[in-house]
This record gives structure tokens, sequence and C-alpha cells, in this order.
């Protein structure tokens, strides 16, 4: 039985959404410290990256579950 691509989404999209605002938060809360203009810039990148590749991860994700590959139990 092949499951839905939004309803298998649901779970992978809440969890990078949470995670993403943590990161939103985290950058907000560095932008406010009293350091220097290139050390937020730098400290900042981080979450940045991490939204970055969790965006990624999801694209992977949705190409898996779109492609057939839901489970990797199947290969063995």
């Amino acid at each position: 039985m092949k499951r839905s691509i939004w309803r298998a989404m649901v779970a992978p999209c809440i969890i990078i959404f949470l995670l993403s605002a943590y990161f939103v938060v985290f950058g907000i809360g560095i932008l406010m410290t009293p350091a220097g203009f290139f050390f937020k810039l730098m400290m900042c990148g981080i979450p940045a990256a991490g939204i970055a590749a969790m965006l990624y991860v999801l694209y992977q994700r949705y190409t898996e579950i779109k492609g057939g590959n839901e489970d990797d139990l199947d290969n063995y």
C-alpha cells in the first residue's frame, strides 16, 4: 500500500519548521550580543547553513518518497 506523498511529508516538514525556528531564534540572539559586526556575521552563518542543509535534506526526502523508495528496508 503506497502512502500519499503529502501524507508522508508531514512529519519531516514539521520537524524542519521547528528546527528552523530554533535556528532563527539562535541567530537573533547572536545579533543582539554586544560584539563586532564581522563576528556577528560569521556567527550568523552557522544557523543559516543549518537551515540551508535542512532544506536540502527535505528536498532529498521529497524526491525519495516521490520515486517510490520510501523505505530502504525493501532492499534487504
